[in-house]
C-alpha cells in the first residue's frame, strides 16, 4: 500500500469513527447522513485532496440537507433511479459556516497526530454544521437557502420550482421555469436538453 493510500485509509477511518459517535450514519464512500425530521436528512460529504509532494491529505467537509420527497419527485421527472441519499438538496462547505467564513480544509500528515485533527474537524461539524442542518430542516427554509444559491446553481435550477410546487405555489414554479427556459433560449447542449425535457414533464405532471 502506498503512503498516500495508507494516510487516506487511516484518516477516513478516524473521521468516520468520530462522526458516527456524533450521531451520523456512515454511508458508501465518505458520505454520512442523519435523520433530522421524517423525510429530511442532514448530510456530510468529505472532499479529499492528497498532496503527494508534501505527503498531506486535506479534507474539506461539505454540509448539506436532503429533502427526500423533493428528490424523489425530481428523479421521477428525469426518469432516473431514486438514490436514497445522494445528492444533498442544498450544500455548503463547512468553512463558510465558521466564524472565518471562508474555504477551509483540515490537513492530515503521516506520522502526526491525525486523531486530534479528526476530533477538531468533527467539533467544527458539531458547532457549525449541525445548527445549519437544523435551521434548514423544513421545506420553506430549504427553499430560501436554494434561492440564496446554497448549492450548485445548475442543480438548484431543477429543485427550486419543485419546492415551490410542493408548497402549493404553482404560479411561482411556472414563473421560475419560464425564466430559466428563457435563459437557455435555443441552446441544445446536454444540460439545456435535459432541463427542457425536465420542464416539459413537470408542466405535464399533477404537481404543476
Amino acid at each position: 500500500m502506498t503512503k498516500g493510500n495508507e494516510i487516506i485509509r487511516v484518516t477516513s477511518k478516524l473521521v468516520a469513527t468520530h462522526l458516527v459517535e456524533a450521531g451520523m450514519q456512515k454511508r458508501k464512500g465518505d458520505i454520512f447522513t442523519r435523520e433530522l425530521v421524517p423525510e429530511v436528512l442532514g448530510w456530510i460529504g468529505l472532499n479529499r485532496a492528497y498532496k503527494r509532494k508534501e505527503g498531506i491529505l486535506e479534507i474539506n467537509p461539505v454540509i448539506g440537507v436532503r429533502h427526500q420527497e423533493l428528490e424523489e419527485l425530481l428523479a421521477s421527472l428525469l426518469h432516473e433511479t431514486f438514490h436514497p441519499y445522494v445528492p444533498p438538496t442544498i450544500s455548503i462547505a463547512l468553512g463558510y459556516l465558521t466564524a472565518e467564513h471562508r474555504f477551509k480544509s483540515w490537513r492530515f500528515e503521516s506520522g502526526r497526530n491525525a486523531d486530534a485533527v479528526a476530533q477538531t474537524l468533527v467539533e467544527n461539524v458539531l458547532e457549525f454544521g449541525y445548527p445549519f442542518m437544523t435551521a434548514y430542516s423544513t421545506l420553506p427554509a430549504i427553499t430560501k437557502a436554494m434561492e440564496a444559491s446554497t448549492g450548485v446553481p445548475s442543480e438548484l435550477a431543477y429543485r427550486v420550482p419543485l419546492a415551490y410546487a410542493l408548497m402549493g405555489d404553482s404560479s411561482k414554479a411556472e414563473n421560475y421555469l419560464a425564466q430559466k427556459l428563457a435563459e437557455l433560449g435555443k441552446a441544445e447542449n446536454p444540460y439545456a436538453v435535459r432541463y427542457k425535457t425536465f420542464a416539459s414533464r413537470f408542466r405535464h405532471s399533477h404537481y404543476h
